[in-house]
């Protein structure tokens, strides 16, 4: 049987200046949502959520639903105390860090996993995970006016990747310079190593085989990610042009 674990990063009450959307009740229901979402819906057999503020709540009944899905739910709590002055990038990057040290699921020989940001749905999950139970390291750019960053609000990457060559770089995310996490992963992945700043190692990686259909919004902005119809028949088009390659 083919597993696919994924990992969901979360922060219900955000501590971060770069985050329009702030409500702790409002993100919950989002979280909820999603979660609801990802348990019914999604072919995935491992999930993993780890919550950096107040914690998840209720993980025993979210642990019985999950079993009615024939799936396991893990529930992790990093403490942020020794992390809120940092960058919010810097903040996601140390949170999957302490999922991947901690969690009992990626300790069952898992060597790849999904991360989605917690409050988005990806309508088409299921057909994202057909087309890459094999592959590692799967991503799309940010966006066309972005060629210098890679989308990391949900992705596919490999752990001694993510632990040995991203993690040890998070330091240099700087919201305040404009330089983000998702510059990070572009560069470390890219080998941007001209200026020695990242090691000059070339990494197998993919593009998603098709478009990932995100829904939700943005927690720096508070506007919604799901586009009208036209935008979107746009931007699958220029998917299919390969324009989001990375």
């Amino acid at each position: 049987m083919v597993v696919d674990t994924l990992l969901i990063t979360a922060t219900i009450t955000p501590f971060s200046s770069f985050v329009v959307l702030s409500s702790s009740v409002a993100r919950k229901k989002q979280y909820y949502d999603a979660l609801y979402y990802i348990l019914k819906n999604s072919s995935f057999n491992k999930i993993i959520v780890c919550e950096n503020s107040e914690g998840w709540g209720h993980e025993a009944f979210w642990i019985d639903l999950a079993a009615t899905y024939n799936k396991e739910i893990e529930f992790i709590t990093h403490n942020h105390a020794m992390s809120a002055n940092k960058s919010k990038g810097y903040m996601e990057c140390e949170l999957i860090n302490y999922a991947v040290q901690n969690s009992k699921i990626l300790r069952q020989g898992v060597t790849c996993f999904y991360k989605l940001t917690g409050r988005l749905i990806v309508k088409n999950i299921n057909k994202i995970l057909s087309f890459h139970h094999e592959d590692e390291n799967v991503f799309i750019l940010a966006g066309l006016s972005s060629r210098d960053s890679l989308d990391t609000r949900f992705f596919k990457i490999n752990v001694n990747l993510f632990t040995n060559y991203i993690y040890p770089y998070a330091y240099k995310i700087c919201d305040e310079k404009g330089y983000y996490m998702e510059h990070l992963f572009h560069d470390v992945l890219n080998h941007k190593s001209q200026s020695s700043r990242y090691p000059s190692v070339k990494f197998c990686k993919q593009t998603f085989r098709c478009l990932p259909e995100v829904i939700g919004t943005s927690g720096s902005t508070g506007l919604p990610y799901n586009v009208g119809v036209l935008r979107n028949f746009i931007r699958r088009i220029i998917f299919k042009l390969g324009l989001y390659k990375v």
